[in-house]
């Protein structure tokens, strides 16, 4: 139940948003909670690890830098945040990553495309 106090001069449209924000996200938040129990997060490891091991496949097999063209795909890209998130200091799951997948993430965010694409995406 959310439960708000209002006193003071407020812009009430500006207190009515926070409201309905609070009230999207809150349930979220709760089912996060209730998704960090052993049992969900031993099988979404071993469900990452599956789909890591395919990743890792595709990675060997091709022949450009990219997993299937010349150009990166939507799976390229989503592996290359998958893997960078995965490595980061706040999730830890580095070593989950089979190397040859850590290299195609290391390679792909030092390319022209990933520094275009920041680019773009810190100038909106």
């Amino acid at each position: 139940m959310l439960d708000v106090h209002i006193s003071g001069d407020y812009d009430f449209e500006q207190v009515e948003n926070f409201v309905e924000e609070r009230v999207m996200v809150e349930p979220k938040v709760q089912s996060q909670q209730t998704t960090l129990e052993p049992a969900y997060v031993a099988e979404t490891v071993e469900k990452a690890e599956e789909w890591l091991s395919k990743i890792d496949g595709l990675v060997k097999a091709s022949s450009t830098k990219w997993l299937f063209e010349e150009e990166p795909t939507a799976l390229d890209a989503h592996v290359v945040v998958f893997a960078s998130t995965m490595q980061a200091e706040y999730v830890g799951r580095g070593a989950m990553l089979p190397e040859a997948v850590k290299a195609f993430a290391r390679r792909t965010t030092e390319g022209r495309e990933w520094v275009e694409f920041e680019g773009r995406w810190m100038a909106s």
